[in-house]
């Protein structure tokens, strides 16, 4: 389960710390881990701190600082098991947007973070290290748009969400699907995800997709 960090954490979260940085980071000398520990040990007691446990035994962390996401740490025996990607999908449910800085060398995490839906957004220099590193972003907003416009592809209805639609929008067209992509991906839709449906407002119009299936449910007209 995940939980919020206590002070009696500490030493757990810390050794899980070190031994992952060093491990990752084979390009950074140990010794620039080393020096950091007691300023990160501090640093920590003033973060948002939540822990992975099982077990009662803490298996990984995970550190906020704002909007900042500090880094989300899993010890190495506890890999592949779905904890990193717990972790974050814990964050992404408290901060609808967040940034973190990840070494262009460490692959695995930089892989791991687009494939959770973030974006790099620059490249720089981290001043400690002389290491290349990225800021990546979080933005649900965008992320949900931007997924539901790159699946148009997968839009369709049933025979009876033709009708509906049509009915409910005295529409005059016999492709009810190609008429609901071009509201879709108009500059003026404003896309929005509540539970398992997108609701894609525009022209004071509502659509109601699906957002497994990319169903078009139903669509009708803006209530003024």
């Amino acid at each position: 389960m995940i939980r919020k960090f206590e002070t009696k954490d500490t030493e757990r979260v810390m050794q899980i710390w070190l031994e992952v940085n060093i491990e990752t980071h084979h390009f950074v000398p140990n010794d620039y881990w080393l020096s950091q520990y007691q300023s990160v040990q501090e640093q920590i007691l003033e973060a948002d701190i939540y822990v992975y446990e099982q077990d009662k035994e803490i298996q990984g962390f995970v550190g906020m600082m704002d909007d900042y996401l500090a880094g989300i740490f899993v010890d190495k025996k506890c890999r592949s098991m779905g904890i990193g990607n717990g972790l974050l999908e814990y964050i992404k449910k408290n901060h609808p947007t967040f940034s973190l800085n990840v070494y262009q060398k460490n692959r695995r995490a930089v892989d791991f973070y687009l494939r959770e839906g973030l974006s790099i957004v620059s490249e720089g220099i981290d001043e400690d290290t002389g290491e290349t590193d990225y800021t990546m972003v979080w933005n649900q907003k965008e992320t949900e748009d931007n997924e539901l416009l790159k699946n148009l592809d997968k839009l369709h209805t049933t025979e009876l969400g033709i009708e509906r639609i049509k009915r409910n929008l005295s529409l005059d067209t016999d492709d009810v699907v190609d008429w609901c992509k071009t509201k879709i991906n108009s500059d003026n839709a404003v896309i929005t995800r509540n539970g398992k449906n997108w609701y894609v407002n525009v022209d004071n119009y509502i659509l109601t997709v699906n957002a497994y299936s990319y169903t078009i449910i139903t669509a009708h007209k803006e209530k003024k």
